[in-house]
């Protein structure tokens, strides 16, 4: 091996050896014990998730919360990138700041997205799967204290052994409310349910994704010409969308995820009242 190949070798391992070192200090930071914790969350006072301004978050409680804490669109692990919004925390044990910063457009990390998954399964992973958002925290000395990311939960359940030993009724789930009521192309058009009708900003397939466990539905009734959309989702007495589609995604997440979806169906406001049938029905859909 002549004298460049090796000192190129050198310098790769050296290169990969730092690289490693960073991203376990960084994987450490995440997991020690006695640190504040920082999370990011999106603000629910927006029109659309895409307008949505990020929150930077800690504590709650903290006996020793960190100097400041930095929010990168580079990892901070990988990237020596400055913050693009730092935070002085000046001592409060819990608090949190509305960025400037938009969520914006993003496709679903890790080969999560709708279309991605119709052509490859993804690997369930333990590790986070990040958007292009990234936090740490540091103490007066600079010193690395946390790390954490804006981070879709595909496959939390999985990584919560201890789900295994609790009963329903103690546990708290992640859930939506009128989870089907969100606009779609077929429906974009109708003026009555962009006044009253929307309650959420993304689909059934990225509510999944971002974590959401418990969907809750009103189902009304409409035959249909070819009786595949017999079944809508309803929001009062409006109808939404079809329900065929939107148990074809929860399936589907299901079956590639492993986790356990909980469905609510809760309210019959069309189609259903003293129609025992309708009720047969809709148990054979599901």
């Amino acid at each position: 091996m002549s004298w460049e190949i090796r000192r190129l070798v050198v310098v790769v391992v050296v290169v990969v050896a730092m690289c490693t070192v960073m991203v376990t200090r960084y994987a450490e930071a995440a997991s020690t014990p006695d640190t504040c914790p920082i999370y990011l969350t999106i603000s629910a006072m927006a029109r659309n998730i895409e307008e949505a301004q990020l929150v930077i978050n800690w504590g709650p409680g903290c006996e020793n919360p960190p100097t400041w804490i930095g929010l990168y669109t580079e990892n901070p692990a990988l990237s020596d990138a400055p913050p693009i919004v730092k935070v002085l925390v000046e001592g409060e044990p819990s608090g949190q700041v509305m960025s400037e910063v938009r969520f914006g457009r993003h496709k679903l990390p890790g080969g999560w997205s709708h279309e991605q998954v119709l052509q490859r399964i993804p690997k369930r992973k333990t590790k986070p799967i990040c958007f292009g958002y990234y936090l740490t925290s540091y103490d007066q000395q600079d010193q690395l204290q946390y790390f954490d990311c804006l981070k879709i939960q595909p496959n939390w359940m999985f990584t919560e052994p201890g789900l295994a030993n609790i009963t329903l009724k103690d546990l708290f789930l992640p859930g939506t409310h009128c989870s089907g009521c969100y606009q779609t192309r077929a429906n974009v058009g109708n003026v009555f349910l962009k006044k009253i009708g929307f309650r959420q900003s993304v689909d059934i397939w990225s509510q999944l994704v971002y974590g959401v466990r418990y969907l809750d539905f009103s189902i009304g009734y409409q035959p249909s010409h070819n009786g595949t959309r017999n079944f809508w989702i309803m929001n009062e007495h409006f109808r939404v969308a079809p329900l065929l589609p939107i148990l074809q995604d929860i399936r589907r997440f299901v079956i590639l995820s492993e986790e356990t979806v909980f469905l609510d169906f809760r309210r019959f406001p069309l189609g259903f009242h003293n129609n025992p049938d309708q009720h047969a029905a809709l148990l054979a859909l599901l």
